[in-house]
C-alpha cells in the first residue's frame, strides 16, 4: 500500500504540476479564471491552495491531469497487522485538445512502470484512450450561437474551457473539418458543481438555455 501511495506521489511535482516526461500542452488563448475566481467555484476551504503553477485557465485545460480515481487495498473496516499481497490504483489522465491519446497513455504507462519504489513489481492495464477536444470559433454557425448567447442572457457570451476528453464531441465532426460541432447545455459555472455529489442545475439556467438555443435555431433557419 505504501509503495502505491510513493508511485502516486511521483505523478506531480512539488507545486502540484504533471511530472509524466512526454505528455502534452500549449499555452491557452481562451477566457482565464482568476485564482479567486477559481476557489469560490470550487467552494475551496480556508488555507487549501489551487495545484499545479501558471494561469489558472491554463491548468484546467491546456495541460493534462492525473488523479487517481479509485483504490483497492485492505479496507480500515477489516484490517489487521497482516502483510498485504498487491494494492491497485485506477488512474484518469484527461489529455489536451490535439494530442495523440495513444503517446499520451505510452507515457503515462512508462513513467508508472519505471518509478515502482523500492523494486516493486508495477503492472498497468491499458483501458481507455481517447482524444480531447476543442471547439472551433469561427465561422457563421458560431457567431450565431454568439449572438443568441447574448440574447438570452442579455451580455456577451465568454469563452473558457469546459472539460477536456470528451468523445462524444469527436464523432460528429470525424472526417468533416467544415463541420462545427456546438455544445449546449444548462452548467452555471459557479453554482452546478458539475461532478460533485450534490451536482445540480438552477431552473433559471434551464429557462435561459432553452431560450438560446430556440434563437440559435430561428438565426440558422433564416428567420432572425
Amino acid at each position: 500500500m505504501i509503495a502505491l501511495a510513493r508511485l502516486l506521489a511521483t505523478l506531480h511535482d512539488e507545486e502540484g504540476n504533471v511530472a509524466v516526461d512526454g505528455v502534452s500542452g500549449f499555452a491557452w488563448d481562451g477566457a482565464d479564471l482568476s485564482a479567486e475566481e477559481f476557489r469560490s467555484i470550487a467552494d475551496l476551504l480556508a488555507g487549501v491552495g489551487l495545484s499545479g503553477s501558471g494561469p489558472v485557465g491554463e491548468r484546467l485545460w491546456s495541460r493534462p491531469s492525473v488523479s487517481a480515481i479509485g483504490i483497492d487495498t485492505t479496507s480500515v473496516a477489516g484490517s489487521s497487522n497482516v502483510l498485504i499481497r498487491e494494492a491497485r490504483a485506477k488512474l484518469s489522465m484527461p489529455i489536451v485538445p490535439g494530442s495523440d491519446p495513444e503517446r499520451e497513455l505510452d507515457a503515462l504507462v512508462r513513467h508508472l512502470e519505471s518509478h515502482g519504489p523500492w523494486g516493486a513489481q508495477v503492472e498497468v492495464e491499458r483501458v481507455d484512450a481517447v482524444p480531447g477536444f476543442r471547439c472551433a470559433t469561427d465561422g457563421p454557425a458560431y457567431a450565431a450561437a454568439r449572438r443568441a448567447l447574448e440574447e438570452a442572457y442579455g451580455k456577451p457570451p465568454g469563452e473558457p474551457g469546459s472539460g477536456r476528453s470528451i468523445p462524444l464531441l469527436q464523432d460528429p465532426a470525424a472526417g468533416r473539418p467544415e463541420r462545427r460541432v456546438r455544445p449546449l447545455g444548462s452548467e452555471d459555472l459557479a453554482a452546478a458543481r458539475i461532478h460533485a455529489s450534490d451536482e445540480r442545475v438552477d431552473p433559471s439556467e434551464i429557462e435561459r438555455m432553452i431560450l438560446a438555443q430556440a434563437f440559435l435555431l430561428q438565426q440558422l433557419a433564416g428567420g432572425r
